[in-house]
């Protein structure tokens, strides 16, 4: 369903998981990825890369059902060290083919979870 911007609702919703992402991590969006797709004649789109810097990886990410896609880059964040661990709930995005973690270097565990992920097909950790 259109908004009365033109934009559809689940883009919007989409939109708002990843500022609340950001603000909750003290960090920012780098860059973001949108597919559109066609659903009962209606366009959709939906969230499938992001790019963040980041302190805290809120549950929340679990939202973003469609999300292929995430990059934690911290290479120009003050606090390198303040992500110490990702969230279990990153093992319930189904579509996550790509896991990309670098220059954080107070990380300190990786979920279990991120074992149930069976799309995934890299996960690289650098400079940690």
């Amino acid at each position: 369903r259109k908004n009365s911007n033109g934009s559809d609702n689940n883009s919007k919703l989409d939109e708002l998981v990843v500022e609340k992402i950001a603000r909750e991590g003290e960090g920012k969006v780098l860059n973001i990825r949108k597919e559109s797709v066609l659903i009962k004649g209606e366009t959709k789109y939906r969230v499938i890369e992001i790019n963040f810097e980041i302190g805290y990886l809120s549950p929340i990410i679990r939202q973003l059902v469609h999300l292929r896609e995430l990059k934690i880059s911290n290479f120009n964040f003050e606090h390198k060290d303040k992500l110490e661990s990702l969230p279990a709930e990153i093992g319930l995005l189904p579509h996550l083919t790509k896991l990309i973690i670098s220059d954080c270097q107070g990380l300190k565990s990786i979920p279990t979870a991120i074992g149930q992920l069976s799309e995934l097909n890299e996960f690289v950790i650098t400079r940690t």
